[in-house]
This record gives C-alpha cells, structure tokens and sequence, in this order.
C-alpha cells in the first residue's frame, strides 16, 4: 500500500506487493469476515472491505451503475466513454506506447449490453454470433479515432462523436502488428471473442480528471505474455 504525495496512478502501476507466510514474523491470516490481517516487523494490520463502497466508487469511475443489471459484465472494465444522452461527445486524451509491436487502437460504439452499433444508432450485430461480432467492430470502428504512435512517445489525441440513443458507450480495440486490414491478431473488449479467450484490456485507474487504461499485446495462451498491460496505456477525459 502506498500513498504519495503528487502521484498518479500511473506512475504506480508498476508497483506489486507480494505477501506470503514465513517464519521470520511475517505473516498473512483471515479475519474470518471477508478481510485479512497480516503482520510485518511486529506490526498488525487489518484490512477489510465494504463491497458497496468498492461497487458504487468503481462504478463512479466508470460512469456506470453497476447495480444496473442491464450494463453487461463483459464490458465493464473496458468503457473509455459512457454517453448516457443524447449529443456530441469530445474524447481526448493520450496514448503512450511501450512495446516491440506496431499496434493500431482504435474505438467503436456499443450498447449496455455490448451490442455493436452502426453510425445511426442501429444494432451490427450482438454477442451472440461471435464471428459477426468481431466482423461488425471492424466494420464500424470510427474513421476518424484510430491511432498508431511510434515506441516509447507519447500521442496526443482527440475525436468527437454525435450520438442519436442514449446509453452508448465507446470501447476500444487492438490490432496488433499493423492496423485494421493488415494484422496478426485482433484483441477485443468482449473475452469471448479474442483468439486466446484472454483479456486484453484493463482499467487502471484516475487521475485528476483522466481515466486511465492499459493494454497487452501478447497472446496469453502461449506463455510469452508479460501481462503487464503498459504495451499501450491510454488516459481518456470526456466532455
């Protein structure tokens, strides 16, 4: 656990705790109530959670209610931008690169349930034909929202998209070595559909009034992935 004056998460996303069982006085126990207590050079600390806290601050992150059994699971952890009206939407934000691969992102829109959608608000197509599903994200990707950035820079980026439904959320996608046309993978937000049946995609965190995003681009079926999910890391303000 750390607290630092100034910081990001960001900045400390790289940072992993590891807590195990010893014999020098460290040690890590249940408290038999959903938390746990662990002790380190003599001291003890108890940690617990309240899961309707933890519920409603990440869903305010997110900018869904997940109590909300319309907004699907799949999702979630992958919504860049929640348009819950009606209008013009500017996303913008920054994209840093940290990977051997030359990756496309790029961004489409969908509904609470996933669903893709089309320019005039329609459904492409929905989850449950998986082949159709990744056709119509491809398909439906916005034109002017698909970036590439050259290793270890940062890109600046902004888009504007006008929406005609409520609830629509823009969620990104991977393609990874090349762009939409020219690829060797494509990594989607929706699990089931990836080639590995792995996540690609993750929610790391605010700061300030940027949400922060981070995607691997390895497969994770092979035992090659790092998964350390900095290949491209995203920060996203709406307004």
């Amino acid at each position: 656990f750390a607290i630092v004056n100034g910081s990001s998460s960001l900045s400390l996303s790289g940072l992993k705790i590891s807590l195990s069982t010893d014999d020098d006085g460290t040690g890590i126990t249940s408290d038999g109530d959903g938390g746990f207590i662990f002790t380190f050079g003599g001291i003890e600390f108890s940690v617990s959670f309240n899961a309707d806290e933890i519920e409603d601050a990440f869903g305010g992150l997110l900018g869904i209610d997940l109590n909300n059994d319309d907004v699907n699971d799949e999702i979630i952890d992958e919504v860049i931008a929640n348009c819950q009206d009606p209008g013009t939407y500017t996303i913008r934000g920054s994209i840093f690169r940290e990977a051997a691969f030359n990756n496309t992102i790029g961004f489409f829109l969908a509904n609470a349930e996933g669903a893709v959608l089309d320019s005039n608000g329609g459904v492409a197509a929905t989850l449950d034909d998986l082949t159709n599903y990744r056709q119509a994200i491809v398909d439906n990707l916005l034109t002017n929202a698909q970036y590439q950035v050259a290793n270890n820079t940062t890109l600046d980026f902004s888009f504007s998209i006008t929406t005609v439904t409520t609830a629509v959320y823009v969620l990104p996608v991977l393609a990874v070595q090349g762009d939409f046309s020219s690829f060797s993978d494509i990594y989607y937000p929706v699990i089931a559909a990836n080639s590995d049946r792995v996540d690609h995609a993750k929610f790391q965190g605010v700061s300030g009034n940027s949400r922060f995003f981070g995607f691997e681009d390895l497969p994770g079926n092979t035992g090659i992935s790092d998964n350390d999910f900095d290949d491209f890391v995203v920060s996203v303000q709406v307004s």
